[in-house]
């Protein structure tokens, strides 16, 4: 009897240890491989390290593999990343504030401008000709360049991701 009473609470600790050993040990995580890197499912995107840096993204590298990219090398130094502000609407500001965290995330400084004067607030007003720029712009889907700016359009996100592991060296 003494025997009996023992079992039914052993049996249960050891439910418990096995189901804890196995909650533990069978934690798995989505994840994709695209050339040397490894991005990992999070609940807000994709994670990869690069140099020792964790970047998190919205889309794989090969989710933007057919985006229509034609912008060449990017130069960083004293970058303006401009748009009209008639254009300007929430995912145009999601999509600037993301590539911004991202370059200085990178130490890299850039500076909020428009691209014409008309309704621009108290910031810059740059020229291709002269400056450094990425410009936001509504249109369809793509990014392209003209003298010395990159222009994005169609799908900010996508487009920022894009640019973002173009500098970063992975596509």
């Amino acid at each position: 009897m003494k025997k009996r009473k023992l079992f039914l609470p052993l049996f249960v600790v050891a439910i418990m240890i096995s189901s804890t050993i196995g909650f533990m040990g069978g934690e798995s995580y989505d994840s994709e491989h695209y050339g040397d890197y490894t991005f990992t499912k999070v609940n807000t995107g994709w994670v990869t390290y690069i140099e020792g840096k964790q970047y998190l993204f919205d889309y794989l590298p090969s989710d933007l593999e057919d985006m229509d990219y034609d912008s060449g090398h990017i130069d960083l130094t004293n970058l303006y990343i401009a748009y009209t502000p008639s254009e300007l609407n929430d995912d145009m500001n999601y999509a600037i504030s993301k590539l911004r965290n991202f370059l200085a995330y990178r130490g890299e400084f850039s500076q909020i401008a428009c691209l014409g004067e008309e309704n621009c607030p108290d910031i810059p007003v740059v020229s291709c000709e002269s400056d450094n720029v990425i410009g936001f712009i509504n249109g369809e889907e793509k990014i392209y360049k003209v003298d010395k700016c990159t222009y994005v359009s169609g799908d900010f996100i996508k487009s920022v991701n894009r640019i973002c592991y173009d500098i970063l060296g992975v596509m």
